[in-house]
């Protein structure tokens, strides 16, 4: 049985890297064989496994495990830019507050300026001028009162947690093995990681940053030593390979992955412009996440 070019196109990432079954390398050489546009796209990743082999076992470990001062710098930049919101909303409203006042203030002035000096006794101005002043101060002195307690940024950790429970957390994708009763999900964003299920399950998160966008993918359930790959399919239909991985051990020299640990990748594709997830093993399509 021959395969079609999207069959071997999601394949190729393996096939570079020698990791695929001997069952499926016959095959995929078979078509790399008659299709000149699968044979280039195949030579163009055939130093994908040199570029690999290049890469420290520390790099991947850093790059699945940040260290702590990175991720502190992130979350006192996003305190700074949620208390420097507050500080522009309340000057805004303050601004409007006074702007409400003065013309309070301008249209009682113009009213008792207007009425006919019959109409009132001759006392009558000058109390009408002290009440108004009087009530001009009061209010300016309640707004003055209210306006530094707008502006000023919380600092009890209430405050706090209540930015980081604001926090964006991106997209969720999560899918289901019918067969095995697996489940997996994907987030967009910095949430929480999913607990383990049984059977094959996945979860990832993507993190937009602008292009391209960070995944983080989290397996288990899945045998040990199988090759999995997460390919994000966008609006347009065009598939991307975003990471590959093996579950369990190593394989051809790459780092083995035990399940249920992150592994980072990439795509040039925006959070909002992901249709799917899927996760393929073996050449076959093992889970598919859709938005949450």
């Amino acid at each position: 049985m021959m395969m079609t070019c999207d069959e071997v196109r999601m394949s190729l990432g393996v096939y570079a890297l020698g990791a695929l079954e001997p069952e499926e390398r016959v095959l995929v050489e078979a078509h790399l064989a008659e299709c000149a546009a699968c044979r280039t796209e195949a030579e163009e990743l055939g130093g994908v496994a040199a570029l690999l082999g290049r890469v420290a076992e520390e790099d991947v470990a850093q790059a699945v495990s940040p260290p702590r001062v990175v991720l502190d710098r992130l979350l006192s930049e996003r305190l700074h830019d949620d208390r420097a919101r507050k500080r522009r909303t309340a000057r805004a409203l303050l601004a409007v507050a006074a702007s409400v006042v003065v013309a309070g203030i301008g249209g009682t002035v113009w009213m008792t300026a207007g009425q006919p000096a019959a109409d009132h006794p001759a006392a009558a101005p000058a109390i009408s001028q002290s009440r108004s002043e009087a009530s001009r101060s009061g209010t300016l002195q309640r707004y003055g009162k209210a306006a530094p307690e707008r502006s000023a940024p919380s600092e009890n950790p209430e405050g706090e947690v209540r930015i980081l429970l604001d926090a964006p957390r991106g997209r969720e994708f999560e899918g289901r093995d019918g067969a095995a009763h697996a489940t997996a999900m994907v987030t967009a964003g910095a949430g929480p990681s999913a607990e383990p299920s049984a059977g094959p399950a996945a979860s990832a998160g993507a993190e937009r940053g602008g292009a391209p966008s960070t995944v983080t993918v989290t397996v288990s359930g899945v045998p040990g030593g199988t090759r999995c790959r997460l390919v994000a399919v966008g609006a347009d239909g065009v598939r991307r390979t975003v990471t590959e991985w093996t579950v369990g051990r190593a394989v051809h020299g790459s780092p083995g992955v035990s399940a249920g640990s992150a592994v980072t990748g990439t795509t040039a594709l925006r959070p909002e412009d992901i249709e799917r997830f899927e996760v393929v093993a073996g050449g076959r399509v093992l889970l598919r996440l859709a938005p949450r």
